[in-house]
């Protein structure tokens, strides 16, 4: 079993596949993997920078999947991608997964547990 939590959301879509091929090289063929996602940011983000104060930490979304965050006057982008479980699901069937939803808004509202098996 892989089990990862809190970090799918912080794979760039550029390194998606890659990501899981390495995945399913670390499991047995009947492995299995276990991981939670959220379905949407957390908080309303604006679209643009706005000036903040500099003790404030901030978040903002941009289009591309990458989150600004900025806490004390430092700013870094951060990979930021939220899934819909079903996209989730398409995305990894294509990529020869099985995934199926544990339970939805596991330990934050917005998100949801799942598993995945490569198939055979």
């Amino acid at each position: 079993m892989v089990y990862f939590t809190a970090f799918l959301h912080h794979v760039p879509l550029a390194h998606f596949d890659r990501f899981w091929d390495l995945v399913g090289r670390l499991l047995t063929p009947e492995g299995w993997v276990l991981f939670d996602c959220p379905s949407e940011p957390t908080a309303a983000l604006p679209e643009e920078f706005p000036d903040i104060p500099s003790q404030e930490y901030g978040i903002y979304q941009t289009r591309d999947g990458v989150s600004i965050r900025d806490l004390a006057g430092r700013r870094w982008r951060v990979a930021h991608v939220f899934w819909q479980p079903a996209d989730l699901a398409a995305r990894l069937s294509r990529l020869g997964w099985d995934m199926r939803i544990g339970r939805e808004g596991s330990w934050w509202p917005s998100w949801y547990s799942a598993s995945a098996r490569r198939r055979p």
